[in-house]
């Protein structure tokens, strides 16, 4: 598991995003970390179990906007706002 003292962290580049976005992600727990894109209505765009702690992921069928990034591991939870430009 992760130890109480580290506490999740992530960075997303490039923000705003056109075609990728990059997520790199510290102290996670791999059996348990998962991703969602939700839109602003609420409706998740893409949600997935991370098994790395570097991933890419291809925004060509998202719509330009902003969205909401939650990065659930274990008890931890970060959010961050990500803006998609065409």
């Amino acid at each position: 598991g992760i130890d109480g003292n580290q506490a999740l962290q992530m960075k997303m580049y490039p923000n705003p995003a056109m075609e990728m976005v990059t997520f790199e992600l510290q102290n996670m727990d791999p059996e348990k970390t998962t991703i969602s894109i939700v839109d602003l209505s609420g409706r998740v765009i893409y949600n997935h179990k991370l098994t790395d702690s570097k991933m890419n992921i291809d925004l060509s069928g998202f719509d330009a906007g902003m969205y909401h990034v939650a990065v659930r591991s274990g008890d931890n939870i970060l959010n961050k706002k990500l803006s998609i430009v065409k």
